[in-house]
């Protein structure tokens, strides 16, 4: 009798479809309503279909561990999908509001977004506060997608996106504020990184970023599974590592928040979401290949915070 290999033992029958065996379903086209008598009758056959993603002109797009560019037109449209418009990860325009309330942001003001991303975060900036953002973004795709989104709406004075190259940063002028979102993780050469940003901030300019990262060295061996199949390896560092490093360039330490709960939260959500979204929608292959890379991307994730890894709010003054 042919075998459906994504299904566990029981699974529909003694036990409740997971979200995962939800999505290959919806893949592999089996409508999930006849699934369980189907699997009862053992009319059901194996069905594993051998896709391949169309490859795309990316450019200069970096390739991640698996040798695939690292971001793609699927991909974006995935990720939108999920987190909502010009967001590429977990949290929007109301958590996006919340994690810049510290700066105290005002039209007199300078912001730097060191993760960019489609400029999301600099155009909410420069919407709701009229401060002037500068976004820069690592992937060459999102910077150039982002960057057309700002002229499309008539931000691209106010709110830029451009490209940059995260291990050989060259700021060129000081910033009020400066923000990350999960974005220093990946990073491997930190201490010039924060070596930059100090010395382009100005007096009593705020620094306010989140990351992932652990909070006990015991934690590292446990998540090596995890970074191995992350599209770039993790370089983590320590919640104490990170301070140091702050009050080393004269950072005042104002925040050192565990937001995980929070993170765990808002990807549930939105992958809950999604789910719903994908009932009502047929997608090309390639698009069903950034779904189930997307979605197995944030479970891997989230099981990670079972492992030991965090996501961290700090917020810091220039002294």
């Amino acid at each position: 009798m042919p075998v459906v290999t994504w299904l566990s033992p029981g699974e529909g029958v003694q036990s409740p479809v997971r979200f995962k065996t939800r999505l290959r379903a919806w893949w592999e086209g089996y409508d999930l309503s006849v699934l369980k008598r189907l699997i009862e009758s053992g009319e059901l056959t194996a069905a594993d279909p051998e896709l391949s993603e169309a490859l795309l002109d990316l450019g200069d797009e970096p390739l991640d561990n698996n040798g695939k560019p690292l971001w793609s037109a699927e991909r974006v449209a995935v990720a939108e999908q999920i987190w909502g418009q010009d967001f590429l990860s977990p949290g929007g325009i109301e958590h996006t509001t919340y994690l810049v309330k510290p700066f105290g942001i005002n039209p007199s003001m300078s912001i730097l977004d060191l993760n960019a991303g489609l400029g999301g975060v600099a155009r909410t900036i420069a919407r709701d506060y009229k401060a002037w953002v500068t976004g820069l973004e690592p992937s060459p795709l999102l910077a150039k997608m982002g960057e057309e989104r700002s002229i499309k709406e008539k931000l691209s004075k106010q709110a830029p996106v451009m490209h940059y190259d995260p291990d050989n940063i060259k700021l060129d002028k000081r910033y009020d504020g400066i923000f990350a979102k999960e974005a220093f993780f990946t990073f491997g050469n930190k201490e010039k990184l924060f070596d930059e940003i100090a010395a382009h901030i100005k007096e009593n300019g705020q620094f306010l970023f989140t990351d992932y990262c652990i909070e006990e060295p015991a934690a590292l061996p446990k998540l090596d599974g995890w970074m191995q199949k992350e599209p770039v390896t993790p370089v983590l560092w320590g919640v104490g590592q990170i301070i140091k490093a702050l009050k080393a360039r004269k950072f005042d330490v104002r925040v050192q928040e565990d937001i995980t709960p929070l993170q765990r939260q808002l990807i549930l959500g939105s992958l809950g979401s999604f789910l719903h979204h994908l009932d009502a929608h047929k997608l090309n292959a390639p698009t069903k290949l950034a779904v189930l890379d997307e979605v197995e991307l944030w479970a891997r994730r989230m099981a990670a915070f079972d492992q030991g890894l965090k996501v961290y709010r700090f917020f810091s003054i220039r002294r």
